[in-house]
């Protein structure tokens, strides 16, 4: 498998230098299976929620 398509764990230095955004959750609802003991919304790496290409990551061309 290519190193691009393995996703490194949350929190982890390798994951942090692709651009990991996680928090490690504590209390806080579970929001993702693959990765339960951690807060992925958002983070461009683990976050499992569908978004359009380019929409989120560009304000650019978010709606005002």
């Amino acid at each position: 498998m290519s190193d691009k398509l393995q996703i490194p764990a949350p929190g982890t230095d390798e994951a942090v230098a692709r651009g990991c955004t996680c928090d490690y959750r504590d209390g806080e609802p579970e929001d993702n299976d693959r990765w339960p003991d951690w807060i992925t919304t958002g983070c461009p790496l683990h976050d499992s929620t569908p978004q359009r290409p380019g929409v989120a990551k560009c304000p650019a061309l978010r709606r005002r």
